[in-house]
Order: C-alpha cells, then sequence, then structure tokens
C-alpha cells in the first residue's frame, strides 16, 4: 500500500514539473492570454494529470498574424503535444496541429481551406523558429532552417472553391481539391519523402465567363506524385538570403547553391514517380503519362546517374464537347492533325573527380512531327554551373562560363516526319506565297546566316558542309546530323586565337539522308 502511494506521488509530482514547463512554455510564446502577440484565440483548455494544465494544450477560434499586419488565418482548434521547455530554456513540442484553417479575409465567392495542418516530432531548432513565429521575434530570413529536422509536416483535405462573376440566374463554381501534400522525415537538409496526393478539380464556367460566350465545363485528376531524397538545401539557401535581390546575389548564396547543386544532372531529388494525369475542358484533353525519375549518388551524396524512361503529353479535340474542342479541332486541323502527342527521355552520368558529364541518351519528339536525338561528352559542366551562380556585377548570370565547357564528342540527329511540310503548307494562309517559294526562301536564309561564321574564325570548309546539309534538309526533309569529334577536347580558350577553326579541330561531320 506505501509503494502504491509512493508510486503516485511520484506520477503527480513528475506531472506537476511537465505542467510547470507547459506554462513556462505557454508564457515564452505570448500563448498565456490570448490577447497578445502574434496569436489571438477565444479559449484553452489543456489535458493530462498536472494541476498546472498538463503537456496537451488546446486553443480554439485561433487568429494567427492578424495583429501584426499580416493577412491573417483562422484555425478552429490549434493544438500543442508534449509541450514544454528544453534545457536551454526554450518551448519544445512533439506535435503541432490545426484543423479548418482558412485565411482571414478572402475575396467574395472564395473559400479555401485546409481541414488538418499537423507538424509531429519537430527538432528543437524547429520548435525554437515556430515559438519565435508567435512571440514576434523570429528573425526575418529564417536562417535557422538549415538545422531544422522534424518526422512529418502534412497537409490534409485542402480545397479552393471559387464562383467565377455570372449573371444573375447562372451558376457555376471552380472547385480544386487535393488529399495530402506532405513532407517526411526532414534532416540534415534531406526530406525522406514528400507526397502529393488525391489531386482533383472540377470546374463549371458559365457562359457570361467563359469563351466567346459559350460555358467552359470540365475536370482534372491527379493521383500521386510521390519523390524521395529531396534535397531542401536550395529552400534553405534562399531562407538565409532572406530572398532578397541583394542576398540573392551574393558570394554566400552562390556558394550555397553550388553546395545544393551537387553536379549538373542533379535534380534535386532520388526519385521521381508520378501517375498519369488528365484534364478534359470544353472539348479538349490533355493527358500527361506516367513520370519516373531516377538519381543514383555516390558516398559523397553526389548525383553521378539520372534517367527518365519516355514520357508523353498527348492534346486531343473533340468538337462537339464545347468550345475549346471546337477550336483546338481546327487549330491541329490546319495542319492535319486530330491531335498531337509530345515525348521525351533522357539518360546521362557525371564524373565528380575530373568533372565530366555524359549525355548517353537525349530525346524529344512529336508523333507524326519531328524526332531530336542528342548524345555527347563534355567536361567543366560543373565549373560552368559554379561560374554562372556567380552572377556578374549586375546581379545577371555570367555567361562567360560557358567557356569552361570542354567537347569531347557530341551527335545532334534531327529527323523530321512531317513537321516541316506541315508548316509549309500554312504559307497560303498567312499570305507568304507558294509553299515552295517560302523553302527557297528559308534556304537561301539558312546560306546567308552561316556565311557569317567566317567573321568568327570558322574555316568555309565547316560552314560551306553544314549548310549543304542543312539546305538539303529544308528541301526536302529527312535526316540531318551534326557531329563533333576533336581528336583532343575542345574549349572556347582552346580555340581562342588558334587560327581558323577547321574541320579538323573540331573533328566536325554534317550529313543529310533522305526519309
Amino acid at each position: 500500500m506505501n509503494k502504491a502511494l509512493l508510486s503516485v506521488g511520484f506520477l503527480l509530482l513528475g506531472a506537476c514539473s511537465g505542467s510547470a514547463d507547459t506554462k513556462a512554455a505557454l508564457e515564452a510564446m505570448n500563448l498565456g492570454t490570448g490577447q497578445k502577440g502574434a496569436v489571438a484565440y477565444a479559449s484553452r483548455s489543456s489535458g493530462g494529470l498536472g494541476f498546472l494544465g498538463g503537456d496537451r494544450v488546446t486553443f480554439k477560434d485561433v487568429v494567427l498574424g492578424a495583429e501584426a499586419g499580416e493577412p491573417g488565418i483562422r484555425a478552429a482548434t490549434m493544438t500543442f503535444s508534449g509541450l514544454g521547455m528544453s534545457p536551454d530554456g526554450a518551448p519544445v513540442f512533439s506535435a503541432l496541429e490545426f484543423t479548418d484553417v482558412k485565411p482571414v479575409d478572402i475575396e467574395t465567392g472564395v473559400d479555401v481551406n485546409i481541414a488538418l495542418a499537423r507538424l509531429t516530432s519537430p527538432n528543437p531548432a524547429a520548435a525554437a523558429y515556430i515559438a519565435q513565429l508567435f512571440n514576434g521575434s523570429a528573425p526575418a530570413s529564417g536562417a535557422l532552417f538549415e538545422t531544422w529536422a522534424f518526422e512529418k509536416l502534412t497537409f490534409n483535405d485542402l480545397s479552393l472553391v471559387a464562383k467565377p462573376p455570372q449573371d444573375s440566374g447562372e451558376e457555376g463554381e471552380i472547385r480544386f481539391e487535393v488529399d495530402e501534400l506532405s513532407v517526411s522525415d526532414l534532416k540534415q537538409m534531406v526530406a525522406g519523402s514528400a507526397l502529393l496526393s488525391g489531386v482533383k478539380a472540377r470546374f463549371d464556367i458559365p457562359a457570361s465567363a467563359g469563351v466567346n460566350g459559350s460555358p467552359i465545363n470540365g475536370s482534372m485528376s491527379w493521383d500521386k506524385v510521390a519523390v524521395t531524397g529531396l534535397r531542401a538545401e536550395v529552400l534553405g539557401a534562399m531562407a538565409a538570403s532572406g530572398a532578397n535581390p541583394e542576398g540573392l546575389m551574393s558570394g554566400e548564396f552562390s556558394a550555397r547553391m553550388m553546395a545544393a547543386v551537387t553536379s549538373p544532372i542533379d535534380p534535386g531529388y532520388d526519385t521521381l514517380a508520378a501517375t498519369p494525369l488528365t484534364l478534359n475542358a470544353a472539348g479538349a484533353t490533355l493527358v500527361v503519362s506516367e513520370l519516373n525519375t531516377t538519381v543514383q549518388r555516390n558516398t559523397d551524396g553526389v548525383a553521378v546517374k539520372a534517367s527518365t524512361p519516355r514520357t508523353t503529353i498527348a492534346l486531343s479535340a473533340d468538337a462537339d464537347g464545347g468550345i475549346l474542342g471546337q477550336g483546338l479541332t481546327m487549330g491541329l486541323g490546319v495542319l492535319g492533325y486530330q491531335g498531337i502527342e509530345l515525348y521525351g527521355s533522357s539518360e546521362a552520368s557525371f564524373a565528380p573527380e575530373t568533372d565530366a558529364l555524359n549525355i548517353a541518351s537525349y530525346e524529344f519528339g512529336m508523333t507524326d512531327g519531328f524526332n531530336l536525338a542528342f548524345k555527347g561528352d563534355v567536361t567543366g559542366a560543373r565549373q560552368m554551373l559554379a561560374g554562372l551562380y556567380a552572377m556578374t556585377p549586375t546581379g545577371e548570370p555570367n555567361l562567360g562560363a560557358f567557356a569552361s565547357l570542354g567537347i569531347k564528342n557530341l551527335e545532334l540527329v534531327l529527323t523530321d516526319k512531317s513537321l516541316t511540310n506541315r508548316l509549309l503548307n500554312l504559307a497560303p494562309m498567312l499570305g507568304a506565297g507558294d509553299p515552295e517559294q517560302v523553302r527557297a526562301m528559308a534556304a537561301s536564309a539558312v546560306v546567308d546566316a552561316l556565311s557569317s561564321l567566317g567573321a568568327l574564325g570558322v574555316d568555309p570548309g565547316v560552314s560551306d558542309e553544314l549548310a549543304g546539309a542543312v539546305v538539303a534538309f529544308v528541301n526536302k526533309p529527312g535526316v540531318l546530323t551534326i557531329r563533333l569529334a576533336p581528336a583532343t577536347p575542345i574549349d572556347a580558350n582552346s580555340l581562342s586565337g588558334a587560327g581558323p577553326v577547321t574541320k579538323e579541330v573540331l573533328g566536325f561531320s554534317a550529313a543529310y539522308s533522305p526519309q
């Protein structure tokens, strides 16, 4: 019996200690009364065993930011779990949750709402920054972002509903919804995963607010976009700079950006997987296929390989489906298409020890239109990026950085599958004359343009061969192939002042072949 009473006594003492920390944390965040600081609330309740309030605190009818002149956000509830004080005397908590979040002031006819916003297991640095936001002492730059860590930041059931301007008696609505937007396992400026799921939109725009007096009805759906290994260094660099022009042009920002971009092929994540996206609007349909990108990194975290399999974007039209379908049908019909499909894929690798970039394959094209294929090896690609980020004294990109690129070999293959002839057939409609006359004028323009390369130190043998291949391609579309394969790598510095740039120096060739 005595042991039981002693155990209960220790439990109550522990609860009292935790509750005292909770009260101190509330005072540190100016949340004691709900009438001062950056947060106002109507009522507060606490849970737990502590006589002073416990470690779970819920606030009702909360308004954030309005007093400080900010736009202001309203929440039905704001709840801290595990609220207390760190050994350093700063507020800490295990979770912060908001429900029914929406702007305080919003345009009439528009409703924006987030059903649930929740941050779990923030580290002391992140918790301290949030506490500073509440008491109004947070630094404007958010420089502590690089030290933050948390288990998950999630927003559930986001919605935006707007009623477009409409005449009396008409009804219309635009609705956009997201099931979840979240970032998980953030530490050392890398998020283990990020998710965008359940994206849906519906729009019913009445005739008075539509196109040429016609209504616009349609929908959009996107099931999921999942990302792993999301790099947050770029956000950290922008936060540290204060996102102001002076900060963004500073040497410190450039250095941080270069630290964030580990290589020329680094997209800022490890994998990206997106399900197909479909958009329908008044007879026009856009479909983006499944997208998958994979990045491999070495032991230092540098992106050394990246690949994206073929991805397509298809646009089609139904003239009976609405005003947009009618217009698109007419536009595509002029070119002789019922629909168009764009596609692309890429695979590249990077060797950080030699700053060498290998583009194994890059392809972009339009079905029954054209295909552009590119591959090659260059050096100095990361050095070039460093030069670009360094900017000029006026804050513009330093284009001289491109002189760092060294060409080992390059190959470009352009295949015309009908697009040139389709475009030339538009000439009479545009008042440009007979298609064959326009073709001849285009070929002449190519010759004139390439003849000016001599003034840049290019040997006539290069411009003549290139002009011959391009003119043949314009006259009768087929396959145009251009190659650079120098015996030793070349760059702008090695070519400058070295005499005429000859075919032999460049390892240059240009060829045309009919389809």
